[in-house]
């Protein structure tokens, strides 16, 4: 799935008319339906308590995800994989490295080539956020390259 994010924002940041995107990730019970169509209508249904919980961690003022930022919530992750993200393995991992924890999530830094570039990106989102979008558009498109 990282590997799927990465690919899909590095594509969107770079595209002729860039945007950013949000992506939360959460574990848990899922279920999507594929209904018919009718006459030029769709409908599909998605349920469960995970995707409540990537829906609601978009949407809360007190911890909202930023543009350009994809995080994992770690309530719900079970301790087999809270170990498995802890490992040097997962250090030595391609995607597993871009995880960085802070608080109840895992950010993933799709943008980044491995985890030694973390800290100065933070620092420089950080200031670059507090100005305008058009200057975190510039410092993701470089972070990718």
């Amino acid at each position: 799935m990282l590997k799927f994010i990465k690919y899909v924002n590095v594509e969107f940041i770079n595209y002729n008319t860039p945007f950013m995107t949000t992506c939360s990730i959460a574990y848990g019970n899922f279920e999507y339906q594929d209904r018919k169509d009718w006459r030029h209508v769709r409908k599909n249904c998605m349920s469960g308590q995970a995707y409540i919980d990537a829906y609601l961690d978009g949407m809360l003022e007190d911890s909202r995800i930023r543009p350009g930022q994809c995080r994992l919530l770690r309530r719900g992750l079970g301790p087999e994989l809270l170990q498995i993200f802890g490992t040097i393995e997962a250090r030595k991992h391609e995607y597993l490295n871009l995880l960085n924890r802070s608080g109840g999530y895992y950010y993933f830094y799709w943008m980044l080539k491995d985890e030694s570039q973390i800290h100065r990106f933070k620092k420089e989102y950080n200031q670059k956020f507090d100005h305008m979008y058009d200057n975190l558009i510039e410092l993701l498109q470089n972070s990718c390259r």
